[in-house]
């Protein structure tokens, strides 16, 4: 999606909700007092909604949040081209309160990805054209702001990393919850699960077929199972 999309600041709000996990009223609550460029942290003290200002969701969600390197040369560009301030409001208007999420959307983000081919124009304003609006199947989908932060645990989760360490990324208060909404086990890993069942049990039943009782003591080697061992959801 950042590849398509060529606005500085929804290109920064995106990777900070994709690559950080960072929610919309999160990225709404950011001040620069929040990053401490010297640790490439931000930490997370409040957030945004509907133009109120107050603590975040849960107090696990108040805390210290990493940046990978190319989330934070795209922060500190962002913040390079402002002046390099050092207070006030991360992503602010002109009159310095925050940013409405949904307007980034609507202005930067909906005008690329979901625009007619033939003319790039939205759906909502395709009503007099003389042709069928069809969107350009080559650009990703929107699922809304919070969709990141679910795909982010989804990805972290097919790249074999432990559900307790997504947990801890995304700030909640228990496992459970991570598990349950934030990973979603994608085909290609159940195919492959599958795949490695099958093979592992025609591996033991071809083992037991293929013994002979011999009148003296046998000794087996330990080995391991190389059948599926599936993690609870």
């Amino acid at each position: 999606m950042l590849g398509a999309i060529t606005n500085e600041i929804a290109r920064v709000i995106i990777a900070l909700a994709g690559y950080v996990g960072l929610s919309k009223s999160e990225i709404q609550g950011l001040t620069w007092e929040a990053y401490d460029t010297e640790k490439g942290e931000i930490k997370v003290i409040s957030g945004v909604v509907n133009g109120k200002r107050g603590d975040p969701k849960t107090k696990d969600r108040k805390a210290n949040v990493p940046l990978i390197p190319s989330v934070r040369e795209l922060l500190d560009l962002y913040r390079l081209r402002l002046g390099n301030p050092t207070t006030g409001v991360m992503f602010a208007r002109a009159i310095g309160t925050p940013l409405d999420l949904h307007n980034v959307f609507a202005r930067r983000i909906d005008p690329v990805l979901n625009a007619c081919e033939r003319c790039g124009k939205v759906k909502a304003k395709h009503r007099r054209e003389d042709h069928e609006f069809r969107r350009r199947q080559d650009l990703a989908e929107w699922h809304g702001w919070h969709a990141f932060r679910r795909g982010l645990g989804s990805n972290l989760n097919d790249l074999g990393v432990l559900d307790l360490t997504i947990q801890r990324i995304l700030r909640h208060s228990n496992v459970t919850t991570t598990r349950k909404s934030y990973i979603h086990h994608r085909e290609h890993q159940v195919t492959a699960a599958w795949g490695s069942s099958k093979r592992g049990s025609k591996r033991r039943a071809g083992g037991r077929k293929q013994r002979t009782w011999k009148p003296r003591m046998i000794t087996r080697k330990r080995s391991t199972d190389a059948g599926f061992r599936g993690r609870s959801p």
